[in-house]
Order: C-alpha cells, then structure tokens, then sequence
C-alpha cells in the first residue's frame, strides 16, 4: 500500500541540507520503497512546495548491507546506471511501453535484472510476439545482477512495444529490471 507519514516541522538553512534515513529498532532484511519527501513551506511569505524524489537524489554509498554497496535505495552494484524499475507483475499482468530503433536490422536482445530468493516469471514480448525463453525472476542467494539472453530478432527502423507479462506463477514479490 501507498502511505504517507508527517515527520512534522525543521527549520532549514537555505542551500544544501541533507536527509537521513536510519534503521532503528528492528533487524530486517527487507526491502522497501521510498517515493519521496515533500517540504511544504508554513512560512505566511513562502507559498512553493517542494517534492524531493528519490530517483533524482544523490545517495551515499553504504556499503554495510549484506556487505554491498547500494545506491538509490536498494540496487546491487552492477546496476548500470544505479536506476531500476522496481515493480510487481503478477500473474496474467503486464507492462507495456514503447521504444525506438534508430535502423532496420538484426539485433541481439539481453534482460538485465536482479534477481532475488523470490519473484515472478517473466515472458517478454516485442510488438506482441514472445521473445526468447521465460525468465524466472527467482533464484537462491539474495539479489545478484543477471543477464538473459533473449536471442535474435529482426526489427524495423521506428516505433515498438515492449511487453513485459507475469506467467506460470503468481508472485508478489518485486523484481528489479535494470534494462533491455
């Protein structure tokens, strides 16, 4: 569920102030998301909203959990660009969206993900038309950057869909996919 917390009212400094986000009280090895922070001025002059999103903040490395350093959030290193979608695909569900080819041609396709202890399968399809073999989302170790080989296809220059459907079993777990 989606849920909003008031940390109440600071008084800040103009110029670069910086956030911290502790672990206190329980020993978890669970993931979670953070959204946002969102500063509302109560100043009677200041009548701007500021709304701090995770995924354009700068992180620092802590490299104390589980002994890896993780960047936005939660992600392995090997992430290519430390950014992730971090989502749930449920069985029957999907994800759509679109991409562009710059020139008519045969082209190698590779999933980068992250695999984890559990997670869905995933089948890919590329303007509605399965694409290599399922990938299982789930495998033991804890989070480990991967690579599938989705093989060859044959695509024309311009605008595809890139379909992304949960099967075979339904997970609520999320996964991560770092790139196509």
């Amino acid at each position: 569920k989606y849920i909003s917390f008031n940390l109440g009212y600071v008084t800040l400094k103009e110029g670069e102030n910086t956030l911290s986000i502790r672990s206190v009280d329980v020993n978890s090895e669970a993931s979670f998301i953070l959204d946002n922070v969102v500063l509302t001025p109560v100043d009677v002059d200041a009548a701007t909203e500021f709304s701090y999103e995770f995924d354009q903040m700068t992180f620092v490395q802590n490299p104390s959990w589980m002994d890896k350093p993780f960047i936005n959030g939660a992600l392995p290193e090997g992430v290519t660009d430390s950014k992730a979608i971090f989502a749930t695909i449920r069985l029957d569900t999907e994800t759509v969206m679109t991409f562009s080819i710059p020139k008519d041609g045969t082209y190698s396709i590779i999933f980068n993900g992250v695999t984890d202890n559990n997670g869905p399968t995933l089948q890919f399809l590329i303007d509605g038309t399965a694409i290599g073999d399922k990938v299982n989302m789930a495998k033991a170790g804890g989070w480990k950057v991967a690579s599938f080989d989705l093989g060859k296809l044959t695509l024309t220059a311009g605008m595809h869909t890139l379909t992304i459907r949960g099967v075979d079993v339904d997970c609520n777990s999320p996964c991560v996919m770092d790139n196509l």
